[in-house]
């Protein structure tokens, strides 16, 4: 009975379990090999949640909350397989326990079992050009934005933080600084497309280089600014060198209706 020797194998796997909270090494980081359902069949193939982090790097895996008998987690992934930094995050359902393998860990949850094998982040080097914006942005980030670097006229690296703004009638994503909290750019973060102004700060000099990397598997990423009549369109794993006061490689923006990013387009 295929049931039975199911629920026999859950019941197997539960008895060997540490219910209580499981002590993460918060240094470690670990590379998502594989998500289940409890019986053992693949979760990945068939959702675009899980395909989209299968392969990636998690760090700081924890807790949702601080009870004794922990109920859900939150993991992290900061870095995908081909060395692209990104950001997304899985929340899940109620923990069952942890077990500790000799590789890595399974998380089993109540609906799901996720396996993962300890790897290290891989060394990703920045942008030498000097005086240029370096972002990681996909539709697949938060607010579009997994990480950025602002290399100066002096040659110093700055991390870049974004600041959230929650506006009257749409919200909008302020990058900063990391070492003297500058405003450095402002983007609408739209269906599908990013669009930089600078109507608040006039602080985005449109001679400015930008290096973009779309870290999507699936999805292009639209570019466009404030009083440029034209975009920029990124493919899913490239990498692009944006002047926005230089049209090359860029297209028309031909109506109105297009020029506000209502559509998105899957590559196929």
């Amino acid at each position: 009975n295929t049931g039975q020797n199911g629920c026999n194998k859950k019941q197997q796997e539960n008895d060997t379990l540490e219910t209580k909270r499981y002590e993460f090494d918060p240094a470690q980081s670990y590379r998502l090999v594989g998500v289940t359902n409890r019986e053992g069949k693949d979760k990945i193939r068939s959702c675009e949640l899980y395909s989209s982090v299968e392969g990636c790097i998690a760090t700081n895996l924890r807790y949702d909350g601080q009870e004794e008998i922990p109920t859900r987690m939150r993991l992290d992934f900061v870095q995908d397989g081909a060395g692209m930094w990104i950001n997304r995050s899985i929340h899940t359902s109620t923990v069952e326990g942890v077990q500790g393998t000799d590789g890595g860990l399974n998380i089993y949850t109540r609906n799901s079992v996720y396996r993962f094998e300890k790897e290290e982040l891989k060394e990703i080097p920045v942008c030498d050009e000097a005086n240029i914006l370096e972002l990681y942005m996909s539709s697949e980030e938060g607010f579009k934005f997994a990480k950025g670097f602002y290399r100066d006229s002096e040659g110093v690296t700055k991390e870049i933080f974004p600041h959230i703004h929650v506006g009257m009638f749409t919200d909008s994503v302020l990058l900063q600084e990391s070492k003297t909290g500058k405003y450095l750019a402002r983007y609408f973060d739209r269906l599908g497309t990013v669009e930089f102004y600078d109507t608040l700060y006039r602080q985005q000099p449109y001679d400015v280089p930008m290096l973009i990397h779309n870290t999507s598997r699936s999805y292009p990423l639209k570019i466009r600014f404030e009083r440029v009549n034209r975009e920029w369109t990124i493919a899913p794993g490239e990498s692009k060198r944006i002047i926005p006061s230089d049209p090359s490689g860029a297209a028309e923006i031909k109506n109105r209706r297009d020029r506000h990013g209502d559509l998105a387009q899957k590559l196929e």
